[in-house]
């Protein structure tokens, strides 16, 4: 087990480098899509459903494949239904405007999904708003 242990570690070691440029690598591309599709979704898409849009993050997985798109909306989950079909039907152009910004080999394709981060933080919130004001119940 020690020996295996140890054999892992040398390995990484070996090959630190090549691992961290590809996450490095990753992050980057993730940015730029980011940035761009922030930029793409404003400026140029006129669906009145993809109003008032906010791209959170986009994830990327290892092969370049796919990319995860997380938006936020204001009004919240009431929307959703709505901006989905917004994306389903600006899909097409939005990758090819991606393309065309951002130069990599293979256009992954986009997922889309509903960040619900800002709605848990506000849960989050207003819980401990109720902890701090009800009394000690001990």
């Amino acid at each position: 087990m020690c020996l295996r242990l140890l054999n892992s570690l040398k390995f990484k070691k070996r090959y630190r480098a090549f691992f961290y440029m590809k996450d490095k690598r990753q992050n980057r591309i993730s940015q730029a899509y980011q940035k761009e599709l922030t930029s793409i979704l404003l400026y140029e898409v006129r669906d009145p459903r993809l109003d008032g849009l906010c791209v959170t993050d986009v994830v990327i997985t290892p092969d370049l494949r796919l990319a995860k798109v997380y938006y936020d909306i204001p009004g919240g989950r009431e929307r959703v239904v709505a901006v989905e079909k917004g994306f389903q039907k600006a899909k097409g152009y939005i990758k090819k405007e991606l393309a065309r910004r951002v130069n990599i080999k293979y256009m992954p394709d986009l997922v889309f999904y509903f960040d619900e981060t800002a709605a848990l933080q506000e849960r989050v919130d207003q819980l401990f708003a109720e902890v701090k004001r009800s009394p000690d119940q001990q």
